[in-house]
């Protein structure tokens, strides 16, 4: 019985996150933090 309480729980708590941070995930990234980014990408690309 535990393991249908627990799988009740995950699947609640997966919905609740997911209502919680998916409209987050649609926000565009901060201009510093893009170019933070932007700056890794440059470094992979003349490492090679």
């Amino acid at each position: 019985m535990k393991k249908s309480e627990d799988a009740a729980f995950d699947r609640w708590l997966n919905r609740q996150l997911h209502k919680v941070y998916d409209p987050v995930l649609g926000e565009p990234l901060p201009a510093d933090i893009q170019s933070l980014l932007d700056q890794f990408d440059d470094k992979d690309t003349t490492d090679e």
